[in-house]
């Protein structure tokens, strides 16, 4: 808080204040860390793409949740239901993650698509609106 307070030129205890408030109003979730996921040996990502079975969305998408391989799941509108991103270490834990996200009951099919490199990521909103 320190070092927030000193580049806004405010008191830390201001700052202390106003990231409270904040946390207590849910607009701050949670503080984290960006990492390298190369970093942690795992050098593959990739993107599963899920349709799943309309009676079953919730548990599914409770179930896969709970993977703690699988960082993200964004429900979507188009062609497909679900999207899951996760990392992998190797071919091997990537087949396993794939095998058991379509072991799901309730997942109908899953396209994977494997990323070949990092373009953009940025977890910053751009909460001011401007371009």
């Amino acid at each position: 808080f320190a070092e927030i307070a000193r580049q806004l030129h405010i008191g830390e205890s201001t700052v202390r204040f106003r990231v409270k408030r904040l946390l207590d109003k849910g607009v701050i979730v949670r503080f984290m860390a960006l990492v390298n996921p190369v970093k942690f040996g795992l050098y593959l990502t990739a993107l599963l793409l899920l349709k799943i079975d309309p009676q079953k969305l919730r548990e599914v998408f409770n179930e896969l949740s709970s993977f703690e391989d699988i960082h993200y799941i964004l429900q979507c509108t188009g062609e497909y239901d679900a999207v899951a991103i996760f990392h992998a270490r190797d071919m091997d834990h990537f087949n396993d993650l794939v095998n058991k996200v379509k072991g799901v009951d309730g997942v109908r099919d899953a396209s994977v698509w494997m990323a070949t490199g990092f373009v953009k990521i940025e977890p910053r909103l751009n909460i001011r609106g401007n371009n």
